[in-house]
């Protein structure tokens, strides 16, 4: 068997005949058909388990919690906005958002014309939104969208989302810049933000022709978006729970330990089970040392957890600071294997480990009918490198969750030449 391990741009490739002391992960036997296995160092993320998981939260659905005011030329007279029914693509995607907001916007001339949609009350922005997005239907009108917002100092700020011509439903997202900007301390990046406003901009409307548009889910999102991930859509969801009902499902296997004890617990302290994704019980791994021999433990998905096109790895650890080495081993749709180095377990008590996987790994293709994604198949444990204390194995495991990408889409050619 052979492991690839990726150092800067070369592949290093050791091969079986090199001594165990060159890499001691070498001898790890995954399958029958032993497949070889690119070890790759993610960028990882240490969290409580109170901290929040949320992706996205939608603040807003239009739903009569604004008023709306013009500019010099704006006809409230002659302009409505109401509730209609949600029809189209947003539907597949949001299955409980039965009604969006339709603007009827009419002016008494056309010109540099503009709408404002002023909340009642302004929305308070969590502390880990990074964007801000809205979901927007057009007929082909020449238009464009502003959002106002405050920090808590009372200073306004505007994001401006740009002019579109576009038909059919479209997302709408922008990175908000004072989160982004990494040369601001922190505690002015993450000041609390107000929204206040959305502002329609039109070129088009006027006295006898008036504007149609709908909006629908006014959200944030953790994404700091650029011009790489404008298209990607994130949500969190857990894959599996370590309880007593899923111990069939996977497989334990040790190296190097005697006594060994595997068991489901329920969680200490119970207070966890109120966390944002809670927890009531995991599975807990002890055993004692053994003098000689290789020190591995490894535990196997029976049946490999299946993720769609996944960007983070979430695993929530106990510890007891005995310095452990955790890797997690996953495969994507091409056959193609990662051994992901998810790090040291040098903390005591319960936490989350986020491990970002890079975009190099393939997990989709130019296809959309072809399947997309990533197996979780085994979980990896070692000892502290170089070993100091042998006082064996204590972990506890309560749950493997991941951040997926559900991605832009294209509007069918029947929703792009409907009106409403």
């Amino acid at each position: 068997m052979r492991w690839c391990v990726q150092r800067g741009a070369a592949l290093v490739f050791l091969a079986m005949a090199l001594p165990l002391a060159a890499d001691p992960l070498q001898n790890y036997n995954l399958y029958s058909n032993t497949p070889r296995v690119r070890i790759v160092n993610t960028v990882r993320q240490l969290d409580s388990l109170w901290e929040s998981d949320e992706q996205y939260r939608v603040i807003s659905q239009f739903s009569n919690d604004f008023g709306l005011q013009g500019s010099s030329f704006f006809l409230p007279a002659s302009s409505s906005n109401r509730l209609v029914a949600s029809r189209g693509s947003l539907t597949r995607i949001f299955t409980n958002v039965s009604r969006v907001c339709r603007l009827d916007l009419a002016f008494s001339r056309r010109g540099l014309n503009l709408v404002s949609l002023v909340f009642a009350t302004p929305i308070e922005l969590p502390l880990w939104a990074g964007s801000i997005e809205f979901w927007g239907h057009g007929h082909g009108i020449r238009h464009g969208y502003r959002v106002i917002y405050r920090d808590e100092a009372g200073q306004h700020h505007s994001l401006d989302f740009g002019t579109t011509s576009h038909y059919g439903w479209r997302r709408f997202s922008a990175a908000i810049p004072l989160r982004a900007d990494l040369n601001r301390p922190f505690s002015e990046r993450y000041r609390k933000l107000f929204l206040t406003s959305l502002v329609v901009l039109d070129d088009h409307a006027s006295r006898s022709a008036t504007t149609v548009l709908h909006l629908a889910n006014l959200a944030v999102s953790r994404i700091r978006r650029t011009l790489a991930n404008q298209k990607e859509f994130w949500q969190f969801r857990r894959l599996f729970s370590f309880d007593p009902f899923s111990l069939p499902a996977i497989a334990t296997r040790f190296h190097g330990y005697t006594n060994i004890r595997v068991r489901a617990v329920r969680i200490s302290p119970p207070e966890l089970a109120q966390a944002p994704h809670p927890l009531k019980s995991g599975l807990v791994l002890q055993a004692d040392w053994l003098s000689q021999g290789m020190h591995r433990t490894i535990l196997r998905f029976r049946t490999p957890l299946e993720a769609r096109v996944c960007r983070h790895v979430i695993l929530t650890v106990r510890g007891s600071q005995r310095h452990e080495r955790l890797w997690i081993l996953v495969q994507n749709t091409l056959g193609e294997h990662f051994l992901l180095r998810a790090g040291i377990v040098d903390f005591e008590g319960w936490h989350k480990i986020s491990l970002e996987i890079p975009h190099w790994i393939i997990q989709k293709s130019a296809n959309v009918t072809e399947k997309r994604g990533l197996y979780i198949r085994d979980i990896l444990i070692e000892p502290a490198e170089p070993i100091i204390a042998r006082d064996g194995l204590d972990l506890a495991f309560g749950s493997v969750s991941v951040v997926e990408d559900t991605e832009d889409f294209l509007a069918p050619a029947l929703e792009i030449l409907e009106k409403w």
